[in-house]
């Protein structure tokens, strides 16, 4: 038995007790995190811009990072020595799979008919998880690395290595994103009587406002309107999910609104 690495095992493992039970206490003695973390897209577009940046941000490291580093130092062992991340491997198998995504995300409304068989759509996912596997090992592997070794070199290549690997991952995880979508359109009645429809409501603003567009996309809107809560009596959401493109509703019974005798 390598008395080193159980040793290093041990501190692991007396490391992560505090910063689990740390996490959990702080989930639990303040109120807001678990809803946080676990809101829904409506629930998403009432928090501020910095807000919404920090859940992204959070679970984006979780995924991306925190996740495929954690299942490399599990199996770094059987893994280094493997073919699984050689450079013929990444040309051979990544590069294709990169390129379908690209092409795939740059068709707009035809590249949902062109995914219409089920072969084509089971070979998209299963293609585009293995993709998104394969860059977090490789990664994991320069930042493993780069703990080890300590050189400024090092350090520069994982700079790069990170760069890359953020762009290397767009393609897969706009993919995934589109596949199972949802469009959020608003209803605000004002207190003068106006009532605004089929609006996006895009975040909250400055001076207790709100900032609505005719896109769900901030930078793709030709029209926004800015307005202040104060003058809101209600807001309505009417929700869209699509899959694969098209979309589609669960028939379920809708909210009633009538005056109090």
């Amino acid at each position: 038995m390598d008395l080193t690495k159980l040793l290093s095992d041990v501190t692991i493992i007396r490391l992560l007790i505090p910063i689990v039970s740390g996490i959990f206490l702080f989930s639990v003695f303040k109120p807001g995190i678990i809803t946080l973390f676990t809101a829904t897209k409506s629930e998403r577009l009432l928090m501020n811009k910095e807000l919404r940046k920090t859940l992204y941000l959070g679970k984006y490291f979780f995924l991306a990072y925190l996740f495929p580093f954690s299942f490399f130092q599990s199996f770094k062992e059987v893994l280094l020595p493997s073919p699984f991340l050689s450079v013929i491997h990444f040309l051979v198998v990544l590069i294709p799979i990169g390129v379908t995504l690209l092409w795939f995300n740059s068709r707009k409304a035809n590249k949902w008919k062109t995914s219409s068989s089920i072969w084509i759509r089971l070979l998209l996912i299963f293609g585009s998880g293995y993709y998104c596997i394969f860059l977090g090992l490789i990664y994991s592997a320069f930042l493993d690395a780069t703990i080890e070794l300590r050189t400024v070199n090092a350090i520069i290549i994982l700079c790069i290595t990170t760069f890359l690997y953020w762009l290397l991952l767009k393609p897969a995880i706009k993919f995934f994103t589109d596949v199972d979508s949802i469009e959020i359109k608003v209803k605000i009645r004002l207190s003068n009587g106006q009532v605004i429809r089929d609006a996006y409501l895009l975040y909250p603003t400055y001076g207790n406002q709100i900032l609505l567009g005719d896109k769900s996309d901030p930078d793709l809107c030709f029209h926004k309107i800015s307005l202040p809560l104060s003058k809101i009596e209600f807001i309505e959401f009417f929700i869209t999910r699509y899959h694969w493109g098209t979309p589609y509703t669960i028939k379920s019974s809708s909210i009633t609104i009538s005056k109090s005798k």
